[in-house]
């Protein structure tokens, strides 16, 4: 199976309810005990499953293209990265970089872009 623009959370996210009837019926788990246990690798596998099963595969054929699949290509290459949370707190980190603002810049002056948080968004008429 080609890559997907899915993250992990997401494709776990969309499990219907038949979804999960399937992940219990070809890999006997039930998917609230895989989230909350520590075999998060059996995860990547049932959510592979599931999105086997919507390309068109049977639940069979899906079971065998996850479990002969490579635990490093599920996990790494398949699932897109989830979106790394950015922390104005932290601007020495990827994710901060840029976000925070510069102590030479005041928070609410008139050219500043920023708004007071009281104050609601305007609507054009």
């Amino acid at each position: 199976m080609s890559q997907t623009d899915l993250t992990i959370n997401a494709a776990v996210e969309s499990f219907t309810g038949y979804d999960e009837i399937a992940i219990s019926q070809q890999f006997g788990v039930n998917v609230s005990a895989l989230q909350e246990s520590k075999n998060n690798t059996m995860l990547y596998r049932v959510a592979y499953f599931v999105l086997a099963r919507r390309d068109g595969l049977n639940d069979a054929d899906a079971r065998k293209t996850a479990m002969d699949s490579p635990l490093g290509y599920i996990v790494n290459d398949y699932f897109a990265d989830e979106d790394e949370e950015i922390d104005p707190e932290e601007p020495d980190t990827d994710s901060g970089k840029g976000d925070s603002l510069s102590s030479d810049e005041p928070t609410n002056s008139p050219g500043s872009a920023s708004r007071p948080e009281s104050s609601p968004p305007s609507i054009p008429l």
